[in-house]
């Protein structure tokens, strides 16, 4: 599983460090590390396959979405380490 995790840290190495932290102790982070993959995926195959133009976007949005919700999750986890 951690191979995931790698796919993930490919995006955003600057926050290696706590994103190893939390994959390993907080299911919820799991999760959107998983969903992020997910669309990932599926949209290079989109994109490989010539799919429709209202697919790749809703696939973008998604994983734009997805992106955001991490780097927050991210931010918030720092910012408690800090403040205890």
């Amino acid at each position: 599983m951690m191979l995931l995790l790698d796919q993930v840290l490919v995006e955003f190495p600057q926050h290696a460090r706590i994103m190893r932290r939390l994959y390993l102790s907080d299911e919820h982070f799991r999760s959107i590390c998983e969903d992020l993959v997910l669309a990932t995926t599926e949209l290079r195959e989109v994109e490989a396959n010539a799919v429709p133009a209202d697919r790749a976007a809703e696939l973008l949005g998604l994983r734009d979405a997805l992106c955001r919700e991490l780097v927050a999750y991210v931010g918030r986890a720092a910012s408690d380490r800090d403040a205890g």
